[in-house]
């Protein structure tokens, strides 16, 4: 009798316990679709796995400035890192700088790079925030991301995303 009781307690505190357990497991996170979002300036975010925690990533703005007399969007790709919650990102954008047709003026063209940290808030929301936005002349020998830029780039803030539900 005392060996079945003892079994039973044990098994009402093993089920008590397997919301706790369960917290311990929470699921790894899939980074890969869309997502929407951003600061003052809003996108829609491509994720796509590379393997072994690395991502291929566009940005694709819902904005078009016309800072030049002429519109034009800052369509961004690079590669996401993700360590754990922890993201770190690569990603450039080549502008024409001239309203002419393909084959641009070379002079004319420039790269934008940024570089972002961020980090996982749950499996629906993450934040990422500019460490590091230059612009690049075409023209410049230098690298981007690697030598310094050609001029500065105004960081954004904060910038939250959201993850656009899969279909069930």
């Amino acid at each position: 009798m005392r060996k079945q009781t003892l079994l039973w307690l044990a098994i009402v505190l093993f089920a008590g316990a397997l919301p706790a357990i369960a917290q311990g497991f929470q699921p790894d996170c899939n980074l890969a679709g869309t997502w929407y979002g951003g600061s003052d300036f809003k996108y829609q975010l491509t994720i796509i796995p590379a393997g072994d925690n690395r991502f291929a990533i566009t940005y694709d703005p819902v904005y078009t400035l016309n800072l030049y007399g002429f519109p034009y969007n800052t369509k961004y790709t690079g590669v996401m890192i993700k360590k754990g919650k922890s993201l770190s990102l690569n990603a450039m954008s080549i502008l024409n700088m001239d309203n002419t047709l393909v084959p641009p003026d070379v002079s004319k063209l420039n790269i934008w790079a940024i570089q972002q940290t961020g980090k996982i808030i749950n499996c629906h929301t993450r934040e990422l925030i500019d460490v590091f936005a230059g612009g690049y002349y075409w023209t410049s020998d230098k690298i981007p991301l690697k030598d310094p830029p050609d001029y500065p780039l105004p960081a954004t803030g904060l910038e939250t995303y959201h993850r656009l539900p899969s279909p069930e």
